[in-house]
């Protein structure tokens, strides 16, 4: 199984990935990270990819997670991991439909 993460920030990326890693490492073959929405794209059309976890402000070009999940929702799960205070932004990310929202300290 492979997961994919698409977080902007490198330090959060590979914090979750050493998670991941530290806690689940035998299920898992392959942990990809992505920093924006063309990335995220090309991972999901490239690798076959099991998880994904998204954050929601990701691409300084207007593109979100948001935009990653309305791609991929009928096709894998995929859990929000973002630490805006918007409470739009946290409205439209639970209408993607997601399996879990977790809030970033």
């Amino acid at each position: 199984m492979n997961i994919l993460i698409v977080e902007d920030n490198l330090i959060i990326a590979e914090q979750l990935k050493q998670d991941i890693i530290s806690i689940y490492g035998e299920y898992f073959d392959n942990i990809y990270i992505a920093n924006n929405y063309d990335k995220a794209i090309y991972h999901l059309e490239n690798f076959s990819i099991s998880l994904a976890f998204l954050d929601i402000k990701i691409d300084e070009k207007g593109k979100t997670g948001i935009d990653v999940a309305e791609k991929i929702k009928s096709k894998l799960p995929f859990i929000f991991v973002s630490g805006l205070p918007d409470v739009v932004g946290i409205y439209k990310a639970r209408n993607a439909l997601p399996i879990a929202y977790l809030r970033k300290p």
